[in-house]
C-alpha cells in the first residue's frame, strides 16, 4: 500500500512540474530595453532555482498540489526569481 501511494504521489508530482511553462516574454517594469544575452543568463539562473526547489520538495517527499487556475509552486519561484533579477512577465 505503502508503495502504491509512494508511487502515485510521484507520478502526480511530475505531471505537475511539467504542465508548468515558463513564460517566453519578460519585459523591464521601467520600460528599459533588455539585454538578450544577460536575460538568458538570468533566466538559466532561475531555472537552476526552480529545479533545485523541486529536488527538494521530492527529497521531502512532498507533493505540490495546486488549484486549477493558480501557477504551480515551481513556477512561482522561477517568476519570483525573474522579478529579484529587475523582469516583469509582459502581458
Amino acid at each position: 500500500m505503502t508503495r502504491t501511494s509512494v508511487a502515485i504521489f510521484s507520478f502526480l508530482a511530475i505531471v505537475a512540474c511539467t504542465t508548468a511553462t515558463v513564460p517566453k516574454t519578460w519585459t523591464r517594469p521601467d520600460g528599459g530595453a533588455i539585454d538578450p544575452s544577460q536575460l538568458e543568463a538570468d533566466k538559466t539562473i532561475c531555472q537552476r532555482e526552480m529545479e533545485q526547489a523541486e529536488l527538494v520538495t521530492h527529497a521531502r517527499a512532498l507533493v505540490p498540489i495546486y488549484l486549477p487556475g493558480q501557477e504551480s509552486p515551481s513556477l512561482k519561484v522561477f517568476n519570483g526569481c525573474m522579478v529579484r533579477h529587475g523582469y516583469a512577465v509582459a502581458r
